[in-house]
This record gives C-alpha cells, structure tokens and sequence, in this order.
C-alpha cells in the first residue's frame, strides 16, 4: 500500500512538472519552439526510465558477480562503444588527453560512485539505495558554494538540513541491519556530486563524445584496480571469479543502457535549459521503486517513505531557490 501510495504521488508529481513547464506561459510560447522543448522533457524522461533499468539488471546479477567486478566491466563495454564513437567523430581529437589529473578525477568519481552503488544494491532495496542517492543536488549545492564561490540562496541551506534528516531516516535501519554498507549510497552522492563539479571546470575541454571516452577510460581503469584490491581484502562478497555468460550480458546491457541514458541527456541540453528537466529527474526514483516492487519485492515502509520525501521535498526546493536566483540576475 505505501509503495503504491508512493507510486501515486510522484506520478502527480510528473504531472506538476510539466504544467508547470507548459502551463506557465505555455500559451505564449511558439508552437515550434514548445515541440523542441517537449522533446527535450521526453528525452530526460527516457533517460531517468533507462538509469534505473541498468541498476535493476545490477541488482539481478549482484549475487552472481561482486559489485566491483560489474563495475569494472561495465566501463570496459562502455570505453569500447565510446572509444569507437568518438575516433569516427574525430580522429584527431581521439588522441589528445587535455588536462590529465581533471580527466583521471573525473573517472574516479564515476568510479567510485559506480562501485559504492553496485555493491551497495547488493544489500539494500532498489528504491532505498537511490532515494538516498537523490541527496546529490544538495551536496553540489554546498560544494559550489564551497569551491566554486556560487551564491547559494539561504532556502537551499535549509533544504540541505532537510535533506541530511531525510538521509539519517531512510538509513537507519539499513545501518542496523547490514552495517556500514547502508552508508555507501551517500558516498555515491558525494562522488557523483565532485564529478559535476569537476565536470564544471572542465567544460570545453573537448567534444562531449570525447570527453564521454576520456571519463569511462580512466574509470575502466580505476574501477579494475578498485575491484582487484576487493579481489585481495579478504571480503567474501568482493572476491572475483571468471563471470559467467548471463553476467557478461548483464554487464553489456548495464553499459548499453547508461550510455544510451547519457545520450539522452545530452541531446535534451541541446533542445531545453538544465534548469527545466532538473524536476524529472525524480522520474528516475519513481521507476526504481516501480522495478523493485515488481522484480524483488522490495518493501519501503512509512518511514522510508518520509524521508525519501524529504530529501526529494529538498532538491526541488533547492532546484525552485536556484531558478529564482537565476531568473532575477537575467
């Protein structure tokens, strides 16, 4: 009943979204342009249903195969694909590594994020696992403000509170039962929140296929090392073994669905501003709980519920602060 509920209200949610997208002023805006922005929503939409698609074949196979060894894997379909891409957009750019130590960072917090939530499904529900991955935007928030010098509103500072309460609901009794494990969806936030903001400081640099290779590349490499030493820590759940067949294609299908999701992504930016697909990002949390109810039987009870409603009360909050600070400096 409380996944169905939860299932409701984020389906009006997505519904909120994009009256608001089209609602507000949709009239006055020109037919071609508000099919070019339709089309770019539909893009992000397509892209937060393919994440958790891949993250369900990973919680699939999690028992057959460490979480760091998919990992590592998956970087290795994925720099394949990518590598070929980008040599046929640009031959010449393909050689070229600008700014090594910003491109190695890059590939370690993908890593290190991919990893940390691989093996994190392992333990947790689907839907657990990434609520608490949503408390990333507040972590950027924070970041930027720390590093990059942005302003941030004070709304967004109250959000962060918010969002930290949610996250200390949703995990504990995670912590209880499964031990530190519970907390490494939270180091994935945080990785995935340093790897947009390097992402930030290194806009420019090359093509976005380009720079799409250089990342899975150095993640490839970095994700192998990180699976070889769990291979050699004595943790049973981290030891490697030859995968078999399923797992491979499990794998494949893991990297074909975040490489199509990337695409997406990148071709809604060229159609819509970030700041009008930031809200369907929850599409991405919806879908997950969906997956994990029907595929695993995941269960979130009430108070699971209530704080992946705080934390995704928060980053909309701090998303809705951001646009009113942006559209008062235009």
């Amino acid at each position: 009943m409380n996944n169905m509920m939860f299932g409701g209200y984020a389906g009006k949610g997505i519904v909120a979204c994009l009256y608001l997208q089209f609602g507000e002023g949709g009239i006055a805006m020109h037919a071609e342009d508000n099919r070019r922005v339709m089309t770019g929503i539909l893009l992000a939409i397509g892209a937060y249903i393919a994440y958790p698609m891949g993250d369900a074949m990973v919680k699939a196979i999690s028992n057959d195969f460490p979480g760091t060894g998919i990992s590592a894997l998956r970087y290795v379909f994925s720099t394949i694909v990518l590598g070929i891409a980008s040599y046929c957009y640009d031959p010449i750019a393909f050689r070229k590594f600008p700014r090594p130590l910003l491109q190695i960072g890059r590939g370690a917090m993908v890593s290190f994020s991919t990893a940390t939530f691989f093996v994190a499904l392992g333990f947790l529900p689907l839907g657990a696992a990434t609520v608490i991955m949503y408390l990333n935007p507040v972590i950027i928030v924070i970041l930027s403000s720390l590093f990059l010098g942005e302003k941030v509103p004070k709304v967004a500072w109250v959000a962060t509170l918010v969002a930290f309460l949610g996250v200390i609901i949703v995990i504990r009794p995670n912590i209880i039962t499964i031990g530190w494990v519970g907390l490494l969806p939270l180091v994935t936030a945080l990785c995935m929140a340093i790897f947009i903001i390097l992402n930030r400081l290194g806009a420019g640099l090359s093509s976005i296929i380009h720079a799409q290779f250089l990342i899975s590349l150095c993640a490839m490499v970095i994700s192998s090392v990180l699976a070889i030493c769990g291979h050699f820590s004595g943790i049973e759940r981290l030891h490697l073994f030859m995968p078999s067949m399923h797992v491979l294609l499990g794998c494949a299908f893991v990297a074909m669905t975040a490489t199509a999701a990337h695409g997406f992504i990148i071709m809604a930016a060229e159609r819509v501003e970030a700041g009008r697909i930031a809200p369907f990002a929850y599409t991405q949390l919806l879908v997950a709980v969906l997956l994990g109810v029907v595929f695993f039987r995941d269960r979130l009870d009430a108070m699971t519920l209530l704080g992946g409603a705080m934390i995704v009360g928060a980053g909309l909050a701090t998303w809705k602060a951001q646009r009113k600070g942006a559209d008062r400096r235009n």
